[in-house]
């Protein structure tokens, strides 16, 4: 099955939310720079995901094959007990926020910069999992990430891009 490419994600920040994260007074000069910074980042924002429907082949004591993939990990294994089908994914802010980041001068201005593509991918994800549920019909959803337990190590993350696959080719 191609994956799919959504380029239509909802985001928004929390203007108040993230100052209060950023523990700065609203009325501070500080404040203001991130909201002018916000206002950048809300223009060239472009969120997007890739994912797949994918289906279990086989489970093992400490793996899992899906779509021909091997995957090591008894914790993914564990929570794919009552699972036959998953929805590899990848979420991004998008490049174009990246490159504005980039463009960010100062290293207060940079952290902030990179706090606020952080809430705008926060809320681009919420959007994707909430139309993936209504889309496929899920209920209760999981995620795991490579590289976020010591059982999945990073080192299985080319596999999952590769089990994803590339929605540019035939």
């Amino acid at each position: 099955m191609k994956p799919i490419i959504m380029s239509d994600l909802k985001f928004d920040i929390n203007s108040a939310s993230l100052l209060r994260s950023l523990r700065l007074d609203e009325a501070s000069d500080d404040a203001k720079t991130v909201l002018g910074l916000i206002e950048e980042a809300m223009k060239v924002a472009k969120p997007k995901a890739i994912f797949k429907e994918a289906f279990i082949d086989d489970k093992g004591h400490d793996y899992v094959i899906i779509d021909g993939f091997r995957f090591k990990s008894r914790v993914l294994r564990v929570n794919f007990d009552e699972v036959h089908r998953v929805f590899p994914y990848v979420v991004t802010a998008g490049r174009e926020l990246d490159e504005w980041s980039n463009g960010v001068e100062g290293m207060l201005e940079q952290y902030w910069a990179d706090q606020i593509k952080e809430f705008i991918l926060g809320t681009a994800y919420n959007d994707f999992i909430a139309h993936l549920t209504e889309a496929y019909g899920l209920g209760t959803t999981a995620s795991m990430n490579p590289g976020s337990l010591e059982d999945w190590p990073i080192s299985e993350q080319p596999k999952l891009f590769s089990l994803i696959g590339d929605p540019f080719q035939g």
